[in-house]
């Protein structure tokens, strides 16, 4: 399949359910658990797609999406962003409407992991 993607998210079981996911799949992944780090990788990486936990540990997730696609000059302006989330509040969706491609409640399974995969095609 040849893509790379990024996990954005905090949740050490979270990241590793979705990497075994892409290397079942020939996918190449990379994970940021924190705000920094996935800001300085998407500035220095182009994704095909990023999955993004909204909540990561006191901060707002959503910040970087904002960040991303508020730049049309940036590296990732154009890579989808899938939002992985247990709770997305109205003042949250509204705040990225328009922004992601797409949403994962959490808890998920493999089948929505895949179907994203598979509509990157």
């Amino acid at each position: 399949m040849n893509k790379n993607i990024l996990i954005i998210d905090d949740e050490p079981l979270i990241i590793d359910l979705i990497e075994s996911v892409f290397d079942l799949e020939g996918i190449d992944s990379n994970s940021c658990k924190n705000i920094k780090d996935a800001k300085i990788t998407l500035k220095s990486t182009k994704f095909d797609a990023v999955f993004l936990d909204l909540h990561l540990a006191g901060d707002f997730g959503g910040e970087i999406l904002i960040d991303t696609k508020n730049s049309p000059d940036h590296l990732n302006y154009q890579t989808p962003f899938f939002i992985m989330s247990g709770f997305i509040n109205d003042k949250e969706n509204i705040k990225l409407k328009n922004l992601y491609k797409g949403l994962l409640n959490k808890p998920f399974d493999v089948n929505a992991i895949l179907e994203v995969i598979h509509s990157l095609d």
